[in-house]
């Protein structure tokens, strides 16, 4: 849904993949740059990237020393808002002179608590209309829940055959 919003808007988007299977997935929804974690020349090409699209957000749902990767390629100002932890690593290794001297931040967001604190809890809804109406191509199975059932998905997601999408 990023990729597409940003694409919307003009903002190019640096996505990181591990495995090569997303790349077209990602290419259809609008992405310009995708790089693979997983390649060799991974870290040297996001450090090209980085400098010559001089990020100043980056959007984490991994954690470990991906995002302290991403963290450091960050522009001076720059903010890394972490929002998930597929990993199940914390973010470890953030050099503190990034935090002082370069003025960098990292922010945590939780989209269930955010989401019922916002007071334009409708224009989210109108942009994940507009996600779900142009339509979900992927190659990954996915689940939808609505807020109602958001029990049910908890009670499920240990035993997950799928993607799970809380849908508002």
């Amino acid at each position: 849904m990023i990729v597409k919003l940003a694409r919307d808007q003009g903002i190019t988007t640096i996505n990181i993949i591990r495995s090569e299977k997303h790349r077209e997935v990602l290419k259809k929804l609008g992405a310009e740059v995708v790089l693979n974690s997983s390649s060799p020349g991974f870290v040297e090409e996001l450090e090209d990237v980085c400098r010559r699209l001089q990020p100043t957000i980056a959007l984490d749902c991994v954690g470990g020393e991906l995002a302290s990767l991403v963290f450091k390629n960050l522009t001076a100002h720059g903010t890394l808002i972490v929002y998930g932890l597929l990993s199940l690593v914390p973010v470890v290794n953030i050099d503190c002179n990034e935090l002082i001297s370069k003025e960098k931040k990292i922010e945590g967001f939780h989209v269930f608590h955010s989401f019922w604190k916002d007071k334009r809890v409708r224009d989210i809804q109108k942009l994940l209309d507009q996600f779900y109406a142009s339509g979900f191509d992927g190659e990954d199975k996915v689940t939808y829940f609505g807020p109602e059932n958001f029990r049910t998905a908890l009670e499920q997601w240990p035993n997950r055959t799928s993607k799970f999408i809380m849908k508002f």
